[in-house]
């Protein structure tokens, strides 16, 4: 086991059965452990090799491996800035504990990203082979197609309380909901062609709140153009 791999292994916690050997050989050798993990990392690994004893133990007898899965909980939140209920799927994943702090992706155009993109099995996998750090997914669901141009363009009425709702409804209730990382280069925003839109202009306005954005072929007109044109703060973001 070399330093860089049991350092991976520890900080992302042990759940499949590569990772529960790399993990058993790290506690085997106290004094690499103990120089590599941090106290909170350390009850951290001990937590999740508490709670997922049995599946551990099975996994080394039978050399089973496979991807551990996360749930989605599907909630209705009712936003005062658009007057509405909302639709929310919340990928949370399989490693999920109160202890760690977890980063935030929230995608417009949400039903897509978790029906049709299958975004949660592509955030187990990543997880389970360290690729991306721990992280909550959120699906914001739209209603219609004539709901989206209300929302997530510059000219929809519902735009600027879209935004609203986005930075100063949904963000706080997911920091109190789940153990999240607070700080706005640890949320991100995803969104396809207007859902992109809406994602970028939300950073642009919010930067101090959003952080990141991942923008897949967005919708672009003049109104977008000179919004990204007035836009400051660029130094917090990325895009």
């Amino acid at each position: 086991v070399t330093p860089r791999r049991c350092s991976a292994a520890c900080v992302a916690t042990a759940t499949s059965s590569e990772c529960t050997r790399t993990f058993l050989l790290c506690i085997l050798n106290p004094h690499f452990y103990i120089k590599i993990l941090s106290f909170e990392k350390a009850l951290l690994i001990f937590y999740n090799f508490i709670i997922h004893y049995d599946t551990i133990s099975l996994q080394l007898r039978e050399g089973v491996t496979y991807v551990d899965k996360g749930t989605v909980k599907d909630i209705t939140f009712f936003s005062e800035s658009l007057q509405e209920h909302i639709q929310l799927l919340i990928y949370i994943p399989a490693n999920y504990t109160p202890l760690y702090k977890y980063n935030i992706l929230i995608a417009s155009d949400g039903k897509d990203y978790f029906q049709l993109g299958g975004i949660p099995r592509l955030a187990d996998e990543l997880i389970d082979d360290y690729e991306i750090e721990h992280l909550i997914i959120v699906g914001v669901a739209y209603k219609s197609v004539e709901d989206r141009k209300r929302k997530y363009i510059p000219s929809g009425d519902q735009h600027e309380a879209y935004l609203r709702f986005l930075a100063h409804e949904l963000v706080p209730y997911l920091d109190e909901e789940f153990s999240t990382n607070t700080l706005g280069s640890y949320r991100g925003l995803i969104g396809d062609s207007m859902a992109a839109t809406v994602s970028l202009l939300a950073a642009i306005k919010y930067p101090n709140i959003f952080g990141k954005a991942i923008l897949h072929s967005p919708y672009v007109d003049d109104l977008v153009i000179e919004k990204v044109r007035n836009a400051v703060h660029w130094d917090l973001l990325s895009i």
